[in-house]
């Protein structure tokens, strides 16, 4: 079960970081001017996708870089709305306000509202300029067209001290996130397969609470 609510919780603001690159225009004081280049790059190349389609693995590593555990799924982005599968067993819609988290197991939805205070950045959120304020980046390094990019945040109440970037230098993509954790554990997100512009349609992205008549609804909100 912690693999599987943490690759959830984390996932919307990787997905949020790895997009908010539409608004970077300059680099934030303090930050790396190279790197702000490469993520301009970046950003020019997702403002012009409608949609996105991700196949990714995620792994938990502990203190010792030791596997503690591995998870896959699919996140799929259109406009406001995002949805996270992970399994058979979990899967997580969002609207851009509020979130659903939908356990097969125990047939049951958690409702809740994003709040702005937490790092579970909502896909409208890619559209904004959060990236700039919120973190320090520089550019460590580039081996075999991947560059790393080091992502600091300002605001050092949360759970992570460092999110590393791999980006494709060529895709102009990010192929690899991870964030080292406070405990100095740290999470890894693979993004094995990435389509733009795939066709999505409402049903396929948006939630719609007929399709589990016999699930419980908790409204957290």
């Amino acid at each position: 079960m912690y693999i599987k609510k943490t690759a959830v919780s984390i996932l919307f603001f990787l997905l949020s970081t790895s997009l908010v690159f539409a608004q970077t225009e300059s680099a934030s004081d303090g930050s790396d001017p190279v790197a702000a280049k490469l993520l301009q790059s970046v950003s020019q190349h997702l403002k012009s996708l409608h949609s996105i389609a991700v196949d990714f693995t995620f792994t938990n590593y502990d203190r010792s870089n030791i596997v503690r555990g591995t998870a896959s799924g699919t996140i799929t982005i259109k406009g406001n709305d995002c949805k996270i599968v992970q399994g058979d067993n979990l899967t997580l819609y969002c609207s851009g306000t509020d979130c659903w988290r939908i356990d097969k197991e125990a047939q049951e939805i958690n409702l809740s509202k994003l709040d702005d205070n937490t790092m579970a950045f909502t896909p409208q959120k890619i559209f904004t300029d959060f990236y700039n304020k919120d973190f320090l980046y520089r550019e460590n390094s580039v081996k075999d067209g991947i560059a790393e990019i080091q992502m600091t945040p300002i605001d050092k109440r949360q759970s992570f001290h460092t999110i590393l970037l791999y980006i494709d230098t060529k895709k102009l993509m990010i192929v690899k996130v991870k964030v080292i954790q406070n405990d100095n554990t740290s999470l890894v997100y693979t993004f094995n397969k990435v389509v733009n512009n795939p066709a999505i349609s409402d049903a396929q992205i948006k939630f719609n609470q007929s399709n589990y008549p016999a699930y419980d609804l908790i409204d957290n909100r």
